[in-house]
């Protein structure tokens, strides 16, 4: 063998650590500024409902009995965070980048697991790749504990949990599984749907070949459910009877926006499928053909070059749709990132049996993609948004599904292997360059529409929770009226009721909180009547309106509640005050007699 053979043969090896080498070092530095950015850029409602949920439960009130928010279970996550922060902080100023902080802890060392277990079934560089996608995505870009954030991440946990049960059998792998089950659960209580599933799933286990689970080891998984609901259980019934948890429990699942029926439901999220329609059938038809005439031609030759055409449409879908999400990322849809995840899984799913010799289900699909389906339609029950807001959650499942993807065409294609791992480059490149270009230019600000990092000011809000978060100036300006309004009105040791979508204000002086629910978007009627029927003490001695959201006359032509609100408090002008963005009331004295009597 000659000097130059040999020169060659080991430059390739160099060559290809080389680039292994620069891509890391990207992904480190870009993986670095996403942190960055998700900690200390935007701000949404949700997070300022969760945040909100933790701090009255500190300040006294109790889950299922002065605390009737249809998300409240989610509180347990959030709460051991925020009992640490007021451990050693006597205000409330910051606590949002502290709870972005542990969200970001939180979500890294369940990146660290799923290498762990994704090293067991592919390549440590594709599994690298596949858990920065994890880490660098939040469904709702929200990093700190929220309702949504927690299920993404333990959804993930679980996933891994099976997978690693799956590679190595160990028992404990399933009673982690089923600890992170029930936590999917408290984060969204629909996701019991999920639990039937996997139950039966595994006791049906043993009619598949691979990942058969004995009723004995079924233990461990419901021994890990029960672990948590003890917990949860116990925290819930050390404060409140079980009489008042049932007489307050359909109050809780009033909500308007939330509690709809099913079928109403999914009629809702379906027919909202029809206004994106265009681009699946955009990847459906073409793909259906070529599936069918690789089903029609026998000929090997013919085969090989449908492939070669599959392999120009995924090619072509990635660019159409890549151009397509990307104008809208700039336009700041973050949904857009949504419907790249959602066409990736599609398309893997039809490789999977385009390239799959006996067209038989794998089993990583039975325990991850198939739940992650499962798992959008069960958040999305529970949801005010449309289907399409939650296909970010399909996320966890797509990548196994690429795990399989990769194991199938090593496994089982005989031709165009590397046609096939093209295929399969494309995607992945296509769906982590999605994401990234997502989490790099997107700003999710719930109050004055999103907006990208390109062409916009930033302010720091400056005081209260949200100190040290950057918003555009429209929201700085808000903010800063709004809190101003309420520490130069407001007494610190009055209980209020705030009606707008920023509940985060009810933390500014340490008030008390007068509303039977601070989540982000309130439905103010006879609810709110029965609870202060229930819980006189709860009656705000001032209610502050955001007029952001709501005006004066909105609230007071809400049926019930606005004629309480004409007979207990101040509605002359003379006695109300106002800023640019609140309205506040005071309780009238005659008021204050009637409820001490």
């Amino acid at each position: 063998m000659s000097t130059s053979t040999v020169a060659a043969g080991t430059s390739k090896p160099n060559l290809r650590k080389a680039c292994d080498i620069i891509f890391l070092i990207f992904l480190g530095l870009i993986t670095l500024y996403c942190t960055y950015k998700s900690i200390y850029y935007g701000w949404d409602i949700d997070e300022s409902y969760q945040i909100t949920m933790a701090y009255r439960y500190l300040q006294g009130d109790r889950l299922f009995k002065t605390m009737w928010a249809v998300h409240q279970s989610s509180v347990v996550f959030s709460l051991p965070f925020m009992y640490l922060f007021f451990k050693f902080s006597t205000t409330t100023a910051g606590v949002v980048v502290y709870m972005r902080i542990c969200g970001t802890i939180i979500q890294l060392c369940a990146s660290i697991y799923g290498y762990k277990v994704f090293s067991k079934y592919v390549n440590k560089m594709l599994a690298l790749v596949l858990v920065s996608m994890f880490y660098n995505f939040t469904p709702k870009f929200i990093q700190s504990p929220e309702f949504c954030f927690c299920a993404y991440v333990f959804f993930f946990l679980l996933l891994c949990a099976f997978m690693d049960y799956l590679k190595t059998e160990k028992k404990i792998c399933l009673v982690f599984a089923g600890i992170w089950m029930a936590c999917c659960v408290l984060s969204y209580p629909t996701l019991v749907v999920l639990f039937i599933y996997l139950l039966l799933l595994i006791l049906f286990s043993k009619k598949m070949k691979d990942g058969y689970i004995s009723k004995k080891n079924l233990c461990y998984f419901l021994g890990g459910i029960a672990l948590v609901a003890v917990c949860f259980l116990i925290l819930v019934f050390k404060d409140v009877s079980l009489s008042e948890f049932f007489r307050n429990l359909p109050y809780i699942y009033s909500d308007r926006d939330h509690s709809t029926s099913i079928w109403f439901k999914n009629h809702k999220l379906f027919s909202g499928l029809w206004y994106v329609c265009d681009e699946i059938l955009v990847i459906i038809i073409p793909m259906l053909i070529l599936y069918f005439a690789t089903k029609r031609y026998k000929n090997k030759k013919i085969p090989g070059i449908i492939r070669m055409i599959m392999c120009l449409l995924v090619v072509a879908a990635c660019i159409f749709l890549g151009v397509s999400h990307y104008h809208n990322i700039m336009q700041a849809q973050y949904f857009s990132i949504n419907w790249v995840i959602f066409y990736v899984v599609f398309a893997i799913c039809f490789l999977l049996v385009f390239y799959r010799k006996h067209h038989k289900v794998h089993i990583l699909n039975y325990y991850a993609l198939f739940p992650s389906i499962l798992f959008v339609l069960a958040t999305s029950w529970i949801s005010d948004l449309d289907i399409y807001a939650n296909f970010g959650l399909l996320l966890p499942g797509l990548l196994v599904g690429f795990i399989d993807l990769h194991n199938e065409i090593n496994e089982d294609v005989t031709t165009n292997l590397k046609l096939a791992k093209a295929i399969e480059s494309i995607l992945v490149i296509f769906a982590f360059t999605g994401i990234i270009v997502g989490r790099v230019f997107f700003v999710r600000m719930t109050a004055v529409q999103p907006v990208t990092t390109l062409g916009t000011e930033f302010y720091d809000v400056g005081i209260g929770p949200a100190k040290d978060i950057e918003v555009t100036q429209q929201e700085h300006i808000q903010y800063h009226d709004k809190a101003q309004a309420i520490m130069k009105y407001i007494n610190p040791n009055d209980t209020i009721l705030y009606i707008g979508g920023d509940t985060y204000l009810y933390m500014l002086t340490g008030t008390k909180v007068g509303a039977h629910t601070c989540i982000s978007t309130p439905n103010f009627d006879h609810v709110i009547l029965k609870y202060y029927e229930f819980y006189p003490e709860k009656i705000p001695d001032a209610i502050v309106i955001d007029t952001y959201y709501y005006s004066l006359e909105d609230v007071l032509a809400m049926p019930d509640f606005g004629d309480y609100i004409k007979e207990n408090y101040e509605t002359d002008e003379n006695e109300i005050r106002e800023s640019a963005f609140t309205t506040i009331l005071y309780r009238k004295p005659e008021a204050d007699i009637n409820t001490q009597k």
